[in-house]
């Protein structure tokens, strides 16, 4: 009878579920033109943080982030989550469509020493600084979605010497949806003991001829969902074999010009 009454006082009268008090509620960084934003608020939706420093500042196991507009900040994820309760940065497009943007000199992703992380929907910029645009390492169960790496047009696509996208020392991690748009030599480089990290990439040519290669070394992991474009005909594909790295076998793998089309 007890635990009869305490499922009925569980479930409110409209007949949902209450949420979990354990959960935290969401935390929005919007600096967009009308939204009132503060770093010094509490990142409410109607007083939302202006950048995203300042959201994770308050970051824990369970919360989510919610990112609107285009931020002139590097971006670095030092806090982890817990298995199942992880730290997400989420974008959400804006009044205009635009996906979320970490762009200007400083731009990029960093995340490092952490796990239980997930990032989805948003578009890093290649910083000036020589640095990969994303950069993760020395962490575990990290989880990106549809993240798209870029060249800032205004730097007239020279080529750059930092890989796109630089994984050490990750563990037991996607990348889904991965779309590199940069000239340079190294599309995507996983070292330093990363393993059973996958990756579903996509990236394609541009006027600015983006290429590059992918060196996968490490144990178990792969990159899939790769197609090849034909050099001289820049609308054309075809598909490339899904790549594996095993503990006996590295692979360096150079695109055919690096076209591949999302």
């Amino acid at each position: 009878m007890c635990l009869l009454l305490s499922l009925l006082l569980s479930v409110p009268a409209g007949g949902e579920a209450r949420p979990d008090p354990g959960e935290p509620a969401p935390v929005f960084v919007d600096n967009t033109v009308a939204s009132g934003c503060s770093d010094a608020g509490t990142g409410t939706q109607a007083t939302p943080y202006c950048t995203i420093r300042a959201a994770l500042a308050v970051a824990r196991p369970g919360l989510t982030i919610r990112v609107r507009g285009r931020f002139a900040e590097h971006v670095t994820i030092d806090r982890s989550g817990a298995p199942g309760q992880p730290i997400t940065l989420r974008g959400v497009a804006g009044p205009d469509g635009a996906t979320p943007r970490l762009a200007g000199p400083n731009a990029g992703l960093t995340i490092s020493g952490v796990h239980d992380v997930e990032v989805d929907d948003l578009q890093v910029d290649m910083p000036a600084t020589g640095s990969a645009g994303l950069d993760l390492h020395d962490s575990i169960r990290l989880t990106m979605r549809r993240i798209r790496v870029a060249q800032q047009p205004q730097t007239g696509y020279p080529e750059l010497g930092a890989a796109a996208v630089f994984l050490r020392a990750v563990t037991d991690s996607e990348l889904l949806e991965l779309s590199v748009r940069v000239h340079t030599k190294s599309m995507i480089v996983m070292v330093g003991q990363t393993s059973r990290t996958h990756v579903t990439t996509f990236s394609r040519k541009s006027a600015g001829g983006l290429g590059g290669s992918l060196m996968i070394v490490g144990d178990d992991n792969t990159v899939t969902g790769v197609a090849a474009g034909v050099a001289g005909l820049p609308n054309s594909t075809q598909p490339c074999a899904d790549l594996r790295a095993t503990a006996r076998q590295d692979l360096i793998l150079q695109l055919l010009r690096g076209d591949c089309l999302l």
